[in-house]
Protein backbone atom coordinates (compact mmCIF):
# COMPACT_ATOMS: atom_id res chain seq x y z
CA UNK A 1 0.00 0.00 0.00
CA UNK A 2 1.37 3.63 -1.22
CA UNK A 3 1.93 5.73 2.02
CA UNK A 4 0.01 8.39 0.60
CA UNK A 5 -2.62 5.99 0.64
CA UNK A 6 -1.91 4.43 3.91
CA UNK A 7 -2.01 8.29 4.94
CA UNK A 8 -5.18 9.06 3.83
CA UNK A 9 -7.05 5.81 5.23
CA UNK A 10 -5.86 6.92 8.56
CA UNK A 11 -7.05 10.47 8.28
CA UNK A 12 -10.59 9.38 7.72
CA UNK A 13 -10.80 7.03 10.33
CA UNK A 14 -9.76 9.59 13.41
CA UNK A 15 -11.77 11.63 14.99
CA UNK A 16 -10.09 14.67 14.60
CA UNK A 17 -10.36 16.88 11.71
CA UNK A 18 -7.98 18.19 9.60
CA UNK A 19 -8.35 21.21 7.04
CA UNK A 20 -5.55 22.96 4.39
CA UNK A 21 -5.88 26.18 3.02
CA UNK A 22 -3.85 27.34 -0.21
CA UNK A 23 -1.49 30.10 1.24
CA UNK A 24 -1.95 32.53 -2.43
CA UNK A 25 -5.32 31.90 -2.95
CA UNK A 26 -6.74 31.34 1.09
CA UNK A 27 -9.20 28.65 -0.49
CA UNK A 28 -9.64 25.34 1.19
CA UNK A 29 -7.40 22.45 -0.17
CA UNK A 30 -8.61 19.57 1.80
CA UNK A 31 -11.24 18.92 4.98
CA UNK A 32 -11.27 15.51 6.55
CA UNK A 33 -14.40 13.30 7.45
CA UNK A 34 -13.56 14.07 10.90
CA UNK A 35 -13.93 17.63 10.31
CA UNK A 36 -17.72 17.95 9.24
CA UNK A 37 -18.53 15.24 11.54
CA UNK A 38 -17.25 17.84 14.58
CA UNK A 39 -19.30 20.94 13.19
CA UNK A 40 -22.10 18.20 12.49
CA UNK A 41 -22.10 19.66 8.48
CA UNK A 42 -22.23 17.52 5.26
CA UNK A 43 -19.34 18.28 3.10
CA UNK A 44 -21.85 19.59 0.33
CA UNK A 45 -22.76 21.80 3.03
CA UNK A 46 -19.97 23.70 3.74
CA UNK A 47 -19.51 27.11 2.83
CA UNK A 48 -15.87 27.16 1.03
CA UNK A 49 -15.08 30.54 2.41
CA UNK A 50 -12.02 30.58 4.64
CA UNK A 51 -14.04 32.67 7.28
CA UNK A 52 -17.08 30.50 7.25
CA UNK A 53 -16.35 28.64 10.09
CA UNK A 54 -16.41 32.50 12.29
CA UNK A 55 -20.50 31.55 11.76
CA UNK A 56 -20.74 28.83 14.25
CA UNK A 57 -18.33 30.34 16.46
CA UNK A 58 -19.49 30.62 20.47
CA UNK A 59 -20.57 34.80 20.44
CA UNK A 60 -18.44 35.17 23.93
CA UNK A 61 -15.43 33.89 21.64
CA UNK A 62 -16.06 35.01 18.39
CA UNK A 63 -14.05 38.17 19.03
CA UNK A 64 -10.79 36.74 20.21
CA UNK A 65 -11.05 33.77 17.78
CA UNK A 66 -11.84 36.46 14.85
CA UNK A 67 -8.71 38.09 15.41
CA UNK A 68 -6.38 34.98 15.90
CA UNK A 69 -7.71 33.63 12.74
CA UNK A 70 -6.92 36.76 10.50
CA UNK A 71 -3.38 37.21 12.13
CA UNK A 72 -2.53 33.39 11.47
CA UNK A 73 -4.06 34.40 7.87
CA UNK A 74 -1.30 36.66 7.25
CA UNK A 75 1.51 34.66 9.16
CA UNK A 76 3.25 31.22 9.25
CA UNK A 77 3.07 31.47 12.77
CA UNK A 78 2.12 28.08 14.82
CA UNK A 79 -0.90 28.77 17.25
CA UNK A 80 -3.04 26.88 19.55
CA UNK A 81 -7.02 27.77 21.02
CA UNK A 82 -9.27 26.65 22.85
CA UNK A 83 -13.22 27.83 22.37
CA UNK A 84 -16.51 27.13 21.72
CA UNK A 85 -18.38 26.46 18.68
CA UNK A 86 -22.30 26.36 18.38
CA UNK A 87 -23.06 23.62 15.23
CA UNK A 88 -26.38 23.71 12.85
CA UNK A 89 -27.73 21.33 15.03
CA UNK A 90 -27.71 23.72 17.88
CA UNK A 91 -25.27 21.74 19.92
CA UNK A 92 -22.88 23.66 21.91
CA UNK A 93 -19.21 22.06 21.78
CA UNK A 94 -15.54 23.11 22.78
CA UNK A 95 -12.64 22.47 20.42
CA UNK A 96 -9.05 22.61 20.73
CA UNK A 97 -7.22 24.02 17.48
CA UNK A 98 -3.76 24.06 16.27
CA UNK A 99 -2.79 25.53 13.53
CA UNK A 100 0.83 25.35 11.86
CA UNK A 101 2.74 26.21 8.47
CA UNK A 102 3.56 23.65 6.06
CA UNK A 103 6.46 23.90 3.39
CA UNK A 104 7.27 22.40 0.21
CA UNK A 105 10.76 20.68 -0.25
CA UNK A 106 12.00 23.94 -1.36
CA UNK A 107 11.38 25.10 1.66
CA UNK A 108 8.76 27.49 0.73
CA UNK A 109 4.99 28.24 2.37
CA UNK A 110 3.21 25.92 0.79
CA UNK A 111 -0.29 25.91 2.93
CA UNK A 112 -1.43 26.61 6.30
CA UNK A 113 -3.16 23.67 7.86
CA UNK A 114 -4.94 23.04 10.86
CA UNK A 115 -6.28 19.75 13.51
CA UNK A 116 -9.26 20.27 15.11
CA UNK A 117 -10.47 17.85 18.41
CA UNK A 118 -13.85 18.37 19.98
CA UNK A 119 -12.71 18.62 24.00
CA UNK A 120 -16.19 19.42 25.42
CA UNK A 121 -16.25 15.93 27.87
CA UNK A 122 -12.63 17.04 28.88
CA UNK A 123 -13.67 20.34 29.53
CA UNK A 124 -17.25 19.04 30.77
CA UNK A 125 -14.60 16.71 33.53
CA UNK A 126 -12.52 19.67 34.39
CA UNK A 127 -15.53 22.05 35.20
CA UNK A 128 -16.65 19.17 37.26
CA UNK A 129 -13.43 19.11 39.07
CA UNK A 130 -13.07 22.37 39.71
CA UNK A 131 -16.44 22.62 41.13
CA UNK A 132 -16.24 19.74 43.38
CA UNK A 133 -12.45 20.82 44.70
CA UNK A 134 -14.44 24.09 45.24
CA UNK A 135 -16.81 22.43 47.31
CA UNK A 136 -14.06 20.21 49.31
CA UNK A 137 -12.43 23.37 50.02
CA UNK A 138 -15.53 24.95 51.46
CA UNK A 139 -16.55 22.21 53.36
CA UNK A 140 -12.85 21.98 54.75
CA UNK A 141 -12.77 25.86 55.45
CA UNK A 142 -16.40 25.27 57.08
CA UNK A 143 -15.32 22.39 59.66
CA UNK A 144 -11.85 24.32 60.49
CA UNK A 145 -13.92 27.62 61.58
CA UNK A 146 -17.26 27.08 62.24
CA UNK A 147 -17.11 23.72 63.71
CA UNK A 148 -13.79 24.87 65.59
CA UNK A 149 -16.05 27.76 67.47
CA UNK A 150 -18.44 25.41 69.03
CA UNK A 151 -16.09 22.50 70.21
CA UNK A 152 -13.97 25.57 71.60
CA UNK A 153 -16.62 26.91 73.47
CA UNK A 154 -17.83 23.66 74.96
CA UNK A 155 -13.98 22.91 76.08
CA UNK A 156 -14.23 25.70 77.85
CA UNK A 157 -17.11 25.64 79.52
CA UNK A 158 -16.58 22.54 80.61
CA UNK A 159 -12.88 23.03 81.41
CA UNK A 160 -14.59 26.57 83.72
CA UNK A 161 -16.99 23.76 85.28
CA UNK A 162 -14.48 21.12 86.15
CA UNK A 163 -11.98 24.17 87.85
CA UNK A 164 -15.25 26.30 89.76
CA UNK A 165 -17.86 23.23 90.54
CA UNK A 166 -17.42 23.79 94.40
CA UNK A 167 -18.66 27.51 93.99
CA UNK A 168 -21.09 27.23 91.30
CA UNK A 169 -24.60 27.79 92.60
CA UNK A 170 -27.49 26.25 90.52
CA UNK A 171 -28.28 28.96 88.33
CA UNK A 172 -24.56 29.55 87.40
CA UNK A 173 -25.02 25.51 86.76
CA UNK A 174 -28.02 25.64 84.24
CA UNK A 175 -26.64 28.64 82.26
CA UNK A 176 -23.70 27.00 81.75
CA UNK A 177 -25.42 24.05 80.64
CA UNK A 178 -28.09 25.56 78.57
CA UNK A 179 -24.56 27.26 76.48
CA UNK A 180 -22.84 23.46 76.22
CA UNK A 181 -26.28 22.44 75.03
CA UNK A 182 -26.33 25.15 72.32
CA UNK A 183 -22.94 24.53 71.07
CA UNK A 184 -23.40 21.11 70.88
CA UNK A 185 -26.42 21.32 68.93
CA UNK A 186 -24.77 24.14 66.73
CA UNK A 187 -21.92 21.63 66.09
CA UNK A 188 -24.80 18.71 65.44
CA UNK A 189 -26.75 20.66 62.98
CA UNK A 190 -23.77 21.58 61.01
CA UNK A 191 -22.71 18.14 60.71
CA UNK A 192 -26.20 16.87 59.70
CA UNK A 193 -26.20 20.05 56.92
CA UNK A 194 -22.92 19.11 55.52
CA UNK A 195 -24.19 15.39 55.44
CA UNK A 196 -27.36 16.52 53.56
CA UNK A 197 -25.55 18.42 51.29
CA UNK A 198 -23.03 15.53 49.97
CA UNK A 199 -26.00 13.04 49.80
CA UNK A 200 -27.82 15.71 47.45
CA UNK A 201 -24.86 16.03 45.78
CA UNK A 202 -23.71 12.48 44.76
CA UNK A 203 -27.24 12.11 43.57
CA UNK A 204 -28.06 9.71 47.16
CA UNK A 205 -30.72 11.40 47.85
CA UNK A 206 -33.29 9.30 46.09
CA UNK A 207 -36.85 10.81 46.47
CA UNK A 208 -39.36 8.11 48.37
CA UNK A 209 -42.51 8.60 46.83
CA UNK A 210 -45.78 8.51 48.77
CA UNK A 211 -49.26 9.70 49.20
CA UNK A 212 -49.16 12.44 51.68
CA UNK A 213 -51.72 14.82 53.01
CA UNK A 214 -49.76 18.22 53.31
CA UNK A 215 -51.85 19.64 55.88
CA UNK A 216 -50.93 16.96 58.31
CA UNK A 217 -46.97 17.25 57.34
CA UNK A 218 -47.09 21.29 58.06
CA UNK A 219 -49.29 20.18 61.18
CA UNK A 220 -46.49 18.49 62.47
CA UNK A 221 -43.41 20.45 61.64
CA UNK A 222 -45.66 23.77 63.19
CA UNK A 223 -45.93 21.70 66.12
CA UNK A 224 -42.03 21.04 66.25
CA UNK A 225 -41.34 24.91 66.52
CA UNK A 226 -43.86 25.90 69.07
CA UNK A 227 -41.76 26.22 71.92
CA UNK A 228 -39.31 28.04 69.81
CA UNK A 229 -41.61 30.38 69.24
CA UNK A 230 -42.91 30.51 72.59
CA UNK A 231 -39.39 31.26 73.70
CA UNK A 232 -39.44 34.72 71.62
CA UNK A 233 -42.80 35.04 72.17
CA UNK A 234 -43.85 34.41 68.41
CA UNK A 235 -47.05 34.12 67.16
CA UNK A 236 -47.33 31.06 65.16
CA UNK A 237 -50.29 30.50 62.70
CA UNK A 238 -51.09 27.84 60.49
CA UNK A 239 -53.62 28.66 57.41
CA UNK A 240 -54.87 25.63 55.13
CA UNK A 241 -57.99 26.96 53.86
CA UNK A 242 -59.98 24.33 51.94
CA UNK A 243 -56.51 21.60 51.73
CA UNK A 244 -57.44 19.97 54.03
CA UNK A 245 -57.69 16.96 52.66
CA UNK A 246 -55.70 17.72 49.84
CA UNK A 247 -53.04 14.70 48.71
CA UNK A 248 -49.91 14.61 46.86
CA UNK A 249 -47.11 12.13 45.89
CA UNK A 250 -43.93 13.41 48.04
CA UNK A 251 -41.24 12.39 49.79
CA UNK A 252 -42.86 13.48 53.08
CA UNK A 253 -39.62 13.26 54.95
CA UNK A 254 -37.67 15.24 52.53
CA UNK A 255 -40.85 17.68 52.26
CA UNK A 256 -40.74 18.17 56.45
CA UNK A 257 -37.10 18.74 56.38
CA UNK A 258 -37.47 21.83 53.29
CA UNK A 259 -40.69 23.68 55.54
CA UNK A 260 -38.47 22.67 58.83
CA UNK A 261 -35.17 24.77 57.86
CA UNK A 262 -38.20 27.49 56.18
CA UNK A 263 -39.78 27.96 59.55
CA UNK A 264 -36.29 27.85 61.77
CA UNK A 265 -35.09 30.81 59.72
CA UNK A 266 -38.08 32.60 59.74
CA UNK A 267 -38.88 32.39 63.84
CA UNK A 268 -34.27 32.41 63.79
CA UNK A 269 -34.58 36.08 62.14
CA UNK A 270 -37.75 37.37 63.65
CA UNK A 271 -38.17 39.57 66.33
CA UNK A 272 -39.82 39.10 69.95
CA UNK A 273 -43.43 39.71 69.39
CA UNK A 274 -43.37 39.10 65.78
CA UNK A 275 -45.23 36.89 63.78
CA UNK A 276 -44.78 33.62 61.46
CA UNK A 277 -48.01 32.23 59.36
CA UNK A 278 -47.40 28.96 57.38
CA UNK A 279 -50.08 28.95 54.33
CA UNK A 280 -51.50 25.87 52.45
CA UNK A 281 -53.03 26.25 49.05
CA UNK A 282 -54.20 24.22 46.82
CA UNK A 283 -55.41 23.47 42.90
CA UNK A 284 -55.88 21.34 40.78
CA UNK A 285 -52.06 21.82 38.95
CA UNK A 286 -50.66 22.29 42.22
CA UNK A 287 -49.87 22.88 46.01
CA UNK A 288 -48.78 26.35 47.36
CA UNK A 289 -47.09 26.44 50.43
CA UNK A 290 -45.90 29.88 51.86
CA UNK A 291 -44.03 30.43 55.03
CA UNK A 292 -44.18 34.12 56.02
CA UNK A 293 -42.12 36.08 58.58
CA UNK A 294 -42.21 39.54 60.19
CA UNK A 295 -39.07 39.74 60.85
CA UNK A 296 -35.55 42.12 59.63
CA UNK A 297 -36.03 40.81 55.89
CA UNK A 298 -33.49 40.46 53.38
CA UNK A 299 -31.36 42.79 51.99
CA UNK A 300 -31.83 43.12 47.79
CA UNK A 301 -28.19 42.12 47.14
CA UNK A 302 -28.19 39.11 49.15
CA UNK A 303 -31.37 37.70 47.48
CA UNK A 304 -29.16 36.30 44.48
CA UNK A 305 -27.05 34.39 46.44
CA UNK A 306 -29.97 33.24 49.31
CA UNK A 307 -30.14 29.47 48.07
CA UNK A 308 -26.19 29.27 47.48
CA UNK A 309 -24.20 26.64 49.20
CA UNK A 310 -22.12 28.19 52.46
CA UNK A 311 -24.42 31.36 51.46
CA UNK A 312 -23.01 34.96 51.44
CA UNK A 313 -26.35 35.71 52.71
CA UNK A 314 -25.93 33.72 56.27
CA UNK A 315 -25.99 35.94 59.50
CA UNK A 316 -26.58 35.47 63.06
CA UNK A 317 -30.73 35.68 64.06
CA UNK A 318 -32.37 38.41 65.96
CA UNK A 319 -31.71 36.73 69.32
CA UNK A 320 -28.02 36.09 68.46
CA UNK A 321 -28.78 32.52 66.82
CA UNK A 322 -26.42 30.54 64.73
CA UNK A 323 -26.84 29.07 60.87
CA UNK A 324 -24.74 26.65 59.19
CA UNK A 325 -25.67 28.18 56.02
CA UNK A 326 -25.98 25.50 54.23
CA UNK A 327 -30.11 25.23 54.90
CA UNK A 328 -31.69 27.20 51.69
CA UNK A 329 -29.09 25.32 49.79
CA UNK A 330 -30.98 21.87 50.80
CA UNK A 331 -34.39 23.17 50.51
CA UNK A 332 -33.71 24.24 47.25
CA UNK A 333 -32.25 21.18 46.43
CA UNK A 334 -35.29 19.30 48.13
CA UNK A 335 -37.75 21.25 45.61
CA UNK A 336 -35.36 20.45 42.79
CA UNK A 337 -35.66 17.21 43.62
CA UNK A 338 -39.68 17.16 43.32
CA UNK A 339 -39.86 19.12 40.20
CA UNK A 340 -41.06 21.93 41.68
CA UNK A 341 -40.36 25.61 42.60
CA UNK A 342 -39.09 28.24 45.81
CA UNK A 343 -39.24 31.65 45.50
CA UNK A 344 -38.55 34.59 48.28
CA UNK A 345 -40.13 38.30 48.75
CA UNK A 346 -38.48 40.04 50.93
CA UNK A 347 -38.19 43.82 52.45
CA UNK A 348 -36.08 44.61 55.11
CA UNK A 349 -37.25 45.22 58.25
CA UNK A 350 -40.97 44.39 56.74
CA UNK A 351 -40.25 40.46 56.52
CA UNK A 352 -39.48 37.65 54.63
CA UNK A 353 -41.66 35.29 52.65
CA UNK A 354 -41.04 31.72 51.17
CA UNK A 355 -43.59 30.49 48.58
CA UNK A 356 -42.97 26.58 47.19
CA UNK A 357 -44.77 25.30 44.44
CA UNK A 358 -45.21 21.83 44.02
CA UNK A 359 -46.80 20.27 40.80
CA UNK A 360 -49.43 17.29 40.95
Amino acid sequence: MEVTHLIENIVNHIDAGLFLRDVSTKEAIYYSPGFFKIWEVEEVDWNEQTDSFLNFVHPDDKAQVETNHYKFMKSDTRRNEEYRIITPKNNEKWVWVRTFPVYNTQGDLYCQAGIIEDITYKKTVEKDLTSLTKSKDEMLRMLSHDLRSPLQSILGLTQLLEMETHSLNNQDLSKYIQLIKESCNFANNLMADLLDTHSLEEGKGELNLSETKLSKLLTESCHMFEQQAIKKNISLNLIIDAAHDSEMKLDATKIIQAVNNLLSNAIKFTARHGQVTVTLNDTSDYATICVKDSGIGIPTDKIPFLFDKFTKARRAGTSGEKTTGLGMSITKNIIDQHKGEISVESKVNEGTSFIIKLFK
